[in-house]
């Protein structure tokens, strides 16, 4: 479940201020964006690249990893995966965020 931010819902997330809340909504709208990339039959490695890049250069967000693996066996994901699951963690404010998105 998400937040109408599209914050995904976290007992960890009432330790955000309103603008770290912000901050973090983006973690949501880069998953969204891979889903898209995905649908739009991009190579997963420039997928990967630059949402790495997109969430690395939010001034805020310090990313600890981002991952599309197999949503079966949680191993590395690439193209010719039939299901592929988007997994990112990332630091806000000191609060450490999860997340994760099926994106293909």
């Amino acid at each position: 479940q998400r937040e109408s931010s599209g914050l995904a819902k976290s007992s960890r997330n009432v330790r955000l201020s309103e603008s770290g809340k912000t901050i973090a909504s983006k973690i949501s709208f880069c998953l969204y964006h891979i889903k898209e990339q995905f649908a739009n039959q991009r190579p997963a490695n420039e997928i990967l690249d630059e949402s790495v890049k997109m969430l690395s250069e939010n001034e805020g967000i310090e990313l600890e990893y981002l991952e599309f693996v197999n949503p079966n066996t949680l191993l590395a994901a690439n193209n010719q995966s039939v299901s592929i699951q988007a997994c990112v963690a990332v630091w806000v404010e000191g609060v450490r965020l999860i997340d994760n998105l099926q994106v293909k």
